[in-house]
């Protein structure tokens, strides 16, 4: 009996270790063609996982539909800010957070910023001009500063889609990081010995 305690206690501090390691190493950083840090995967936003794509466009190119208009994943501010301290805490971290010049933000249109700023969308509203409805998206920015490690800010943010510039946004979508198959097997077998170990008192 003392044998078979030792042995689930081995199961278990295996499990725990490997439980670990896979959460430790679910967040991958991705790249573009030049290098540049250009979205990661695995980000925990509330527990949840996401992957995020950093993609430099207006707004209604990336997110307008012509069947369902503009769909985000986030539909809060609340949310949209939650994501993007995500990207400061989990993303734009080590040398990505001392230098933006890594990050797509940080080479866009040939400038060199001193600073990232990454925007989640969330919503959107309409004005009227003449007989033309304008719109304009709301966003959560990601802002991150040069030699500022860990100063980023996530702040809430108005502005237009018709400004002509193109801005970086994070494209959300949930993340399909499977659980490794070795946790349920180590899940399993705690499992069916604690049933052993119940049978034989």
């Amino acid at each position: 009996m003392l044998r078979l305690i030792k042995k689930m206690d081995l199961l278990f501090s295996a499990f725990i270790f490997v439980f670990g390691l896979s959460r430790a190493e679910a967040l991958v950083l991705t790249f573009d063609s030049t290098g540049l840090l250009n979205g990661a995967i695995g980000v925990s936003i509330d527990g949840v996982l996401y992957d995020v794509e950093f993609v430099d466009n207006h707004a209604y190119a990336i997110f307008w539909d012509n069947t369902n208009g503009y769909t985000f994943t986030f539909s809060t501010a609340r949310e949209a800010e939650a994501a993007s301290q995500a990207l400061l805490e989990q993303v734009l971290v080590s040398d990505y957070d001392t230098d933006p010049s890594l990050v797509l933000d940080g080479k866009k249109a040939g400038y060199t910023y001193s600073f990232n700023v990454i925007n989640t969308p969330y919503g959107y509203y309409t004005t009227q001009s003449g007989s033309d409805t304008q719109y304009s998206i709301q966003y959560v920015s990601a802002s991150n500063y040069e030699e500022e490690s860990g100063d980023g800010t996530a702040s809430d943010t108005l502005w237009s889609i018709y400004n002509p510039a193109h801005y970086v946004y994070a494209v959300w979508t949930l993340s399909a990081v499977p659980v490794p198959s070795t946790m349920f097997l180590l899940g399993s077998g705690i499992i069916g010995l604690t049933g052993i170990a119940r049978r034989k008192k």
